[in-house]
């Protein structure tokens, strides 16, 4: 197992490198290719390989968690980060498996939304604002959270964000966390259309 570890985490490396060396060249090329949507996204997998690398590399151990007074152990701990990701949002991975992602760049449904954006840009601010953000949901399994209408939900403030976030830190599950946000109001209930519509 040592081994595989150490393999992978020589590709990470190499990957950052390949990426590193794309992100330099000023090229127009670079957008005709989409080179720089593949920039954009590698930042997100490496994090998440380094991530899922983490719960192998730990020995367990036992902590208290203060909001359930339950004992967690060391790869459930793991679970529980934050990530950033581009300049432009994170994400934040709890105890009970799900991941919230919180993304404000110009790729994403927000108030800095634009076609025409040059998405390396972000990188290169130091700091990157927006009064609105997009948010995402996914389990360990890589099942994402449907809001009713999509995978996304876009445009939310600050506070919607939070409201989110402490729902999700909190359900055991996403059927759970489908029904308190139903309950809750902060999606609704969509109807399937039968074979009879």
């Amino acid at each position: 197992m040592t081994t595989s570890i150490t393999e992978i985490n020589k590709a990470i490396q190499i990957i950052k490198e390949c990426q590193a060396k794309l992100e330099t060249i000023n090229s127009d090329l670079i957008n005709t290719v989409g080179i720089s949507d593949f920039c954009e996204h590698m930042d997100d997998i490496i994090a998440d390989l380094e991530s899922e690398l983490s719960d192998y590399e730990s020995e367990p151990i036992t902590t208290k968690n203060n909001n359930t007074n339950l004992i967690m152990t060391q790869q459930e701990t793991t679970k529980s980060k934050f990530t950033s990701s581009g300049n432009k949002g994170f994400t934040m991975g709890f105890a009970n498996g799900l991941v919230i992602s919180v993304q404000w760049g110009s790729m994403n449904y927000c108030e800095r939304k634009s076609l025409n954006a040059d998405p390396r840009a972000e990188m290169r601010q130091e700091t990157v604002q927006s009064s609105t953000a997009e948010i995402a949901i996914w389990d360990v399994d890589g099942t994402w959270f449907n809001f009713g209408y999509d995978e996304v939900k876009g445009w939310c403030t600050a506070d919607e964000v939070a409201n989110w976030i402490t729902v999700v830190s909190t359900v055991k599950d996403l059927t759970q966390l489908r029904n308190d946000a139903i309950m809750a109001g902060m999606i609704e209930t969509v109807q399937t259309p039968s074979n009879n519509d």
